[in-house]
């Protein structure tokens, strides 16, 4: 298997996303901070362009709604203004 583009889309979404998990559960990063939103976010926006072509439904769904919560964690941490970690 060529180590093509989503290949590395697929990996940078992945970190993204278990760096705010590993953080969070260390402890080190608030579940309501505009980082630890971003982050999910985008990683969770990363591994859904890689589930299109050819289509994953399961993933597609999850990450979906994942992504969609986790910009509803940073509204509300900028309603609040807690952007930090």
């Amino acid at each position: 298997m060529p180590f093509d583009l989503m290949q590395v889309l697929s990996l940078f979404g992945a970190t993204l996303l278990l760096v705010a998990f590993l953080a969070s559960a260390a402890q080190r990063m608030d579940k309501d901070s505009l980082v630890y939103g971003l982050l999910n976010a985008i990683g969770a926006a990363c591994l859904v362009a890689t589930v299109v072509e050819p289509l994953n439904l399961g993933v597609l769904i999850m990450e979906s709604v994942w992504s969609l919560a986790s910009l509803g964690i940073c509204w509300q941490a900028l309603r609040r203004g807690r952007a930090g970690a």
